[in-house]
């Protein structure tokens, strides 16, 4: 029972913990998606929600984990100011408790390792998206570039006659 329950613990511990990783990596995903593009394109709206969204649902599922863990550990406190029950009648907690509790842990880690996964993936899209875009430099390569084609073709015009020289 002791060492059931210290599992849990440590697996709500982790996932508690992965959940942090991925709400900083959320935030760096919104803050860098309006200050690195200068004003451009940024991470969809929609996957922002979708991914706010699915971090609030894994918060609530790690609470509901955590008032069972805190509630089967109330109940082995009181049977353990009990008189101690026979030997042949098996523990004062029933099993399958544990194994629904297993079973939802099972289900969140899953539910963390696609979200993990679509995180990494929607982060990698957005920095090949800042990656593709022109720098600051090439764009003041073209301006300086543009600007002596201009000048060029100021010269070139003011080979021609002009209208009033002609009459």
């Amino acid at each position: 029972l002791d060492s059931t329950a210290a599992k849990l613990n440590e697996e709500l511990k982790e996932l508690k913990d992965l959940l942090k990783h991925l709400s900083k990596e959320l935030d760096f995903l919104k803050a860098s998606g309006g200050a690195g593009s200068g004003g451009g394109a940024s991470a969809p709206p929609d996957v922002v929600i979708q991914i706010t969204n699915k971090i609030e649902k894994l918060e609530i599922k790690i609470g509901n984990l955590e008032n069972e863990l805190n509630s089967m550990r109330r109940a082995k406190n009181q049977t353990v100011s009990m008189p101690q029950a026979p030997i042949s009648s098996g523990p004062s907690i029933d099993a399958s408790k544990f194994e629904a509790l297993e079973h939802k842990v099972g289900q969140l880690e899953g539910d963390f390792k696609k979200f993990n996964n679509e995180i990494v993936k929607e982060i990698k899209n957005h920095q090949d998206q800042i990656n593709g875009k022109v720098d600051f430099p090439q764009l003041e390569e073209l301006k300086d570039f543009l600007l002596g084609k201009i000048d060029e073709l100021l010269r070139g015009f003011k080979q021609f006659a002009d209208k009033n020289e002609t009459k």
